[in-house]
């Protein structure tokens, strides 16, 4: 196993075999680039409707946001780019729009991906109910940041979603560690699928 972090998210590099990457939350590309230029073929996500396609990309990129349903959702637009998400409908402090979503396995299906290289999740919140129903062992690796600072979660969830993941990952990382000025939480989560 050799572990290296791209863009704050841990992977190991080991398994990547050129094969596909899905980055979810993609927003200033580098993780993306990144593994473009290890050879891998990369799928590129982010919800937020400013962010745009770049000339260096090369790579598959989708203005959508990764979810549990394909459709639409709210999207909030807040001032803070990197704190935009997903939202149910209610009253809140910054503007929303509707953003397209899609699930992993419409993704998979779409672009005929059988297994993915490492799937990155970075999407604000999104991340657990994603988790909570991920579909099986569709990926060598699984790069989290959990996002316990947009509200807390309680330890039922966390126990729950490792519970449903253990099915076929075990866990390489996951420490608690305050980043961001925004105190302590799972920033760099690293799965491994089991057999690997």
């Amino acid at each position: 196993m050799t572990l290296a972090t791209i863009a704050e998210h841990t992977v190991d590099i080991d398994l990547l075999k050129q094969g596909f990457v899905l980055d979810a939350g993609c927003r200033n590309f580098i993780f993306a680039r990144e593994l473009a230029r290890l050879g891998c073929s990369v799928v590129a996500v982010d919800a937020d409707p400013t962010v745009e396609y770049p000339s260096d990309f090369r790579g598959i990129f989708l203005n959508v946001a990764l979810a549990t349903e394909s459709g639409e959702r709210n999207f909030l637009m807040h001032s803070n780019p990197e704190a935009r998400h997903l939202v149910r409908d209610g009253i809140f402090s910054f503007p929303t729009t509707k953003v397209r979503t899609t699930t992993i396995s419409n993704l998979m299906d779409f672009y005929s991906i059988e297994s993915w290289d490492v799937v990155k999740l970075d999407i604000e919140g999104a991340e657990y109910d994603i988790l909570q129903q991920w579909p099986g062992p569709i990926a060598k690796q699984i790069s989290i940041e959990f996002h316990e600072h947009c509200g807390p979660r309680p330890k039922e969830l966390y126990d729950s979603i490792f519970e449903h993941l253990s099915q076929w990952y075990k866990i390489a990382q996951h420490e608690k560690e305050a980043r961001h000025c925004a105190g302590e939480n799972w920033w760099d989560t690293l799965l491994i699928r089991k057999g690997t």
